[in-house]
């Protein structure tokens, strides 16, 4: 049964083995955001504080267990988790990559490692800080120009190093290797954060898209090909935050 017969049908007693081509244990998401300092947050329900002045906090966390996809990719667990910090007027908010972990993960029985770095962007907690390491901190650059991903659009004839900035964002990755553990699948290719695997599809980990006041987190992101076309994202996460009217 295709997927446009059961459009038309919308039968799921007939949609079979289909019924089976994903599956997973658990799916947990929270976010949650609170006053840092209590006792000014009860100080400002007396008229005792401005309401605009008290520092919070945002955690925003998702993981998923045991997901199967087509019997081909297995993972155990992928946990995605940023926190925002209240900004200071008229600044960028801080936003840390937080708690975020990818295991067990297989394709057609071979073993896959996903290392994660989250701490050069905990480090560089803003997109002001990040492009300003990028663009003139070569030991920054050296070390980790690879978390980032090159948009490919002219930069002009100065010969200063830019930022891969496009459209107000920067796309990263916190993945810092990806590598096989034991025998190599036979036909899978491994390129930066994205495994290619022929008649199923491309996988990317660990994308994080940064602008001025949001960063956005997608641990697994899949662009399925054939036989079955498809996109699929899970353990994705985003938060924000800036002050207003400053």
């Amino acid at each position: 049964m295709s997927w446009a017969e059961f459009q038309k049908s919308r039968d799921y007693k007939q949609l079979g083995d289909f019924r089976d081509y994903i599956r997973f244990d658990s799916v947990h998401t929270e976010a949650r955001g609170d006053f840092v300092d209590q006792q000014a947050a009860l100080a400002m329900t007396f008229g005792k504080a401005e309401e605009g002045k008290i520092a919070t906090q945002t955690t925003v966390v998702s993981t998923v267990t045991g997901l199967v996809l087509a019997n081909r990719l297995k993972i155990a667990s992928a946990s995605a988790g940023l926190v925002a910090d209240y900004p200071k007027p008229r600044q960028q908010p801080p936003i840390r990559p937080r708690g975020n972990a990818i295991e067990g993960v297989s394709i057609d029985g071979h073993e896959l490692a996903v290392e994660l770095n989250e701490k050069v962007f905990a480090e560089k907690a803003t997109l002001r800080d990040l492009i300003s390491a990028y663009e003139r901190d070569d030991a920054f650059y050296r070390k980790h120009r690879r978390h980032f991903v090159e948009t490919g659009a002219a930069t002009g004839t100065s010969l200063k190093r830019r930022a891969p900035l496009a459209r107000g964002y920067i796309y990263c990755t916190v993945v810092s290797r990806i590598r096989w553990v034991g025998d190599p699948h036979p036909d899978a290719k491994i390129g930066n954060n994205v495994v290619t695997v022929p008649e199923f599809g491309r996988i990317y980990f660990g994308e994080l898209l940064i602008s001025e006041y949001a960063r956005r987190l997608s641990m697994l992101r899949i662009k399925l090909g054939s036989p079955e076309g498809g996109d699929l994202c899970m353990s994705e996460v985003e938060t924000n935050g800036s002050t207003w009217p400053d």
